[in-house]
């Protein structure tokens, strides 16, 4: 059954101030009445809203995610977040919970101005949720609702569409010009094999595509720095126009900071102020394409690029000839989003990160810390997986 409702309606809904609009169509139960049906200035929601994808098999059905009031159920789509292990239901909180409450509270407004009732939301049953890039964000909610001035309880299903906008150009000075990445490199703790690992990688990405990155690499005093300067030597040798150095940190007992931060603040004071730079774990492998995301997805006083790094679970995965298996087969691996020790940003937006801090803080290793900090500096985060980067491991 298509519902019909008024063309004022529909533009106080296109208009809507969250998101876009909403375009709401509404089932009742059987213990209530049906909407009453308009019958001047009709129109049919297809009118203004493509219809769903027709899905041709099954690779192509788009899944609706399922929610109630507390939780979120999407098995396989969300790997990276923290899942409870009995029934594989995550926290609704963050973006999901923001939206849904607006959903649910516009809802129920239009229900009011289309009854001209007094509806109130008792209580969320069931929820699903879809995102179709040729019509929106579809809803499916079925609530219960109590008229407040006939003290009668309905239950109801109500479908929303968020609708999308025409696409706008959003205004901004940024350049794509190649910037000089200065790749900082802790080694604190790190073996002889994990540096000669990061070469290669570096030599074969870096060095022999002359990308103009700049190596500077800082070694705790408890490193085997002379190891690490011989290898160092050969590359400069096979190389001579490159940029790479190597520099010991003291160690200093009064810094909050782990020792890892300890080397990145090191590396930091020996760049100038408007150096783009590239905090880097050895751990974690990369190719030429991700100097080029780690550029056009930094902006000076806008954004800081925190990539995603996926981690595979069993290491033949990458070290075998074979090409590197499909990333979104959770099987194999998982995304990590608790993983910010990777981080792309200017010198002078890192010092306006540390200076909006109310209170010094000690930066941890995985970097979450940097991360909230970041967060509410005023600087945005540009959040992304990269599938360049890998973690063999974990």
């Amino acid at each position: 059954m298509i519902n019909l409702m008024k063309r004022a309606d529909v533009i106080k809904i296109l208009a809507g101030a969250f998101m876009g609009a909403l375009a709401v169509s509404l089932w009742t139960s059987s213990r209530c009445h049906p909407l009453p049906c308009r019958a001047n200035n009709q129109f049919t929601l297809d009118e203004m809203i493509a219809n769903p994808f027709p899905a041709k098999n099954r690779h192509e059905v788009n899944r609706w995610m399922y929610f109630t009031e507390r939780y979120i159920f999407e098995p396989g789509h969300l790997d990276h977040v923290e899942w409870d292990s009995q029934d594989r239901k995550m926290d609704l909180s963050g973006l999901y919970k923001q939206d849904i409450e607006q959903v649910l509270y516009h809802a129920v407004e239009l229900l009011n101005a289309e009854e001209n009732s007094k509806l109130q939301l008792v209580k969320l049953i069931n929820g699903y949720r879809r995102f179709d890039p040729q019509r929106g964000i579809d809803y499916i909610l079925d609530v219960n609702l109590v008229d407040k001035e006939k003290g009668i309880e309905y239950s109801r299903r109500l479908t929303i569409i968020k609708p999308l906008k025409i696409p706008q150009l959003v205004p901004i000075n940024e350049s794509l010009e190649p910037a000089t990445i200065h790749l900082i490199v802790p080694l604190v703790r790190s073996n002889l094999t994990q540096f000669v690992k990061f070469m290669q990688f570096f030599e074969r990405y870096c060095l022999k595509t002359k990308q103009d990155v700049k190596l500077l690499l800082v070694s705790d005093v408890r490193v085997n720095s002379m190891a690490i300067n011989n290898l160092l030597t050969v590359y400069k040798r096979r190389y001579p126009l490159s940029s790479m150095q190597l520099i010991r940190m003291p160690y200093n007992a009064s810094n909050l900071n782990s020792l890892y931060w300890q080397a990145l603040e090191y590396g930091v004071d020996r760049l100038a102020t408007y150096s783009l730079m590239l905090f880097y774990d050895i751990n974690v492998s990369f190719k030429e394409d991700f100097l080029t995301r780690c550029r056009h997805n930094t902006y000076p006083h806008k954004y800081i690029y925190f990539p995603m790094v996926y981690s595979f679970r069993n290491p033949e995965f990458i070290i075998g000839k074979h090409k590197l298996r499909d990333m979104s087969d959770s099987t194999d691996g998982m995304w990590l989003q608790n993983f910010y020790s990777i981080a792309c940003l200017y010198r002078h937006d890192y010092r306006l990160v540390l200076k909006s801090s109310p209170k010094l803080v000690g930066l941890n290793r995985g970097g979450s810390n940097f991360f909230e900090l970041v967060l509410n500096s005023g600087i945005s985060v540009f959040r992304s997986a990269d599938p360049s980067l890998i973690i063999s491991k974990h």
